[in-house]
C-alpha cells in the first residue's frame, strides 16, 4: 500500500519509458537481493554440513535458486519458500510494478475511480481463482495506496478527506471485530493498513510532518531489515549449534530484543553503505552506457 502511494506520486499521470522505470526498480531492489541470496545459499551449505539439514526454508536447490535470481520465487512456479524467503513479497510486487507502469499515465484521470477499478478487478480475479492469490491481493493493496495518494495529492481538502477515509476504515474494522465470528488477523489487514497509511499521509501534510522527516532513516532501513533478518537468523542458529547453547535460549525476550536491535542496525548500515551506493553505481553505469550508444565515436567508458 505504501508502494502504491509512492509510485502514484512519482509516476502517475505521466509517460515513463519502460527502460527507465525498470532500471530504477532494478537498481533499488536487485543488488541487496543478489547479495543476501548468495549469503543465504552459502549459509545453508554450512548448515547442511554442520547441522545436517537446511534451516528455516527447505527448498534450497538449483531450480529454486534460478527462480530467486530472476525474482520469480513466488509466481506459482515454486514448490515452497526457498533461500531468503521474505523476498516473496518483492517477487510478487515486481509483477504489480509492470501492471502499474502499463496504466500509470491514465490511472488518476478520473480521480480515485481508476485505482478503485484496479482494486475491483483484482477482487474479481481473486473470486474466480485465476492466478496466484497473493498477486491479486498485492494488486489490491498497491492500488488502494494509489487511491490514498490521489486524495492526499489532489483533493482541495486532503486532510479532511483522508480523515474521513481513516475513520470509515477504523469503523469497518471495529464493526467486523464486534460482529464477525471469524476474527483472523488476515481479515483486518486491509482496513488497518488504510488507517496506518492514511494517518501517515495526514501527518505528512500537517506541519508536524516536517519534524517527522527526521525519522526517515527508519523507512530507508526497512528493505535492509527485511532481507537481512533471515541470513542473520540462519547464521545465529549455526553459531548457537556450534557453541552448544540450548534451543531455549533463543526463545527468551532478551534474546529476541537483541536480535531485533541487530537486525535494525544491519538494515541501516545496509542502506547507508551498500544499497544507496549500489543504486547510484547501477544508475551511473547505465547512464554512461546510454551515452556511449548515442555517441559511438566516443572512447569506451572504463
Amino acid at each position: 500500500m505504501i508502494s502504491g502511494f509512492v509510485f502514484a506520486k512519482v509516476y502517475a499521470g505521466q509517460r515513463t519509458a519502460g527502460r527507465d522505470f525498470a532500471l530504477r526498480r532494478f537498481a533499488r531492489l536487485y543488488p541487496l537481493h543478489f547479495v543476501t541470496l548468495l549469503i543465504v545459499a552459502l549459509l545453508q551449505l554450512a548448515a547442511t554440513a554442520l547441522v545436517g539439514s537446511n534451516l528455516i526454508y527447505q527448498y534450497n536447490d538449483p531450480y529454486h535458486f534460478a527462480l530467486q535470481l530472476v525474482f520469480a520465487s513466488n509466481w506459482g512456479l515454486e514448490s515452497g519458500f526457498s533461500f531468503n524467503g521474505p523476498i516473496w513479497s518483492v517477487s510478487v510486487e515486481v509483477l504489480v510494478y509492470l501492471l502499474f507502469w502499463l496504466v500509470a499515465e491514465h490511472l488518476l484521470k478520473r480521480g480515485i475511480l481508476g485505482p478503485l477499478a484496479m482494486v475491483a478487478g483484482a477482487g474479481v480475479m481473486l473470486k474466480t481463482g485465476l492466478g496466484e492469490e497473493q498477486i491479486w491481493q498485492c494488486v489490491q493493496y498497491f492500488f488502494i495506496g494509489a487511491a490514498l495518494y490521489r486524495i492526499a495529492g489532489h483533493h482541495a481538502r486532503p486532510v479532511r478527506d483522508l480523515a474521513i477515509v481513516v475513520a470509515l476504515a477504523a469503523a469497518g474494522a471495529a464493526a467486523f471485530v464486534m460482529l464477525s465470528a471469524d476474527l483472523r488477523v488476515s481479515n483486518l489487514l486491509v482496513p488497518v493498513a488504510i488507517v496506518l497509511v492514511g494517518c501517515a499521509a495526514i501527518i505528512d501534510l500537517h506541519k508536524a510532518g516536517a519534524k517527522a522527516r527526521a525519522l526517515a532513516f527508519i523507512g530507508d532501513s526497512t528493505y535492509g531489515i527485511y532481507l537481512w533478518h533471515v541470513p542473520l537468523q540462519v547464521a545465529t542458529l549455526i553459531v548457537l549449534h556450534r557453541l552448544g547453547i540450548a534451543a531455549e535460549a533463543r526463545s527468551s525476550p532478551l534474546f529476541f530484543t537483541a536480535f531485533l536491535l541487530v537486525a535494525c542496525t544491519a538494515g541501516w548500515l545496509s542502506f547507508t553503505f551498500f544499497e544507496k551506493p549500489a543504486n547510484r553505481w547501477v544508475l551511473r553505469r547505465a547512464e554512461r552506457r546510454a551515452q556511449s550508444e548515442m555517441n559511438p565515436a566516443a572512447p569506451p567508458v572504463t
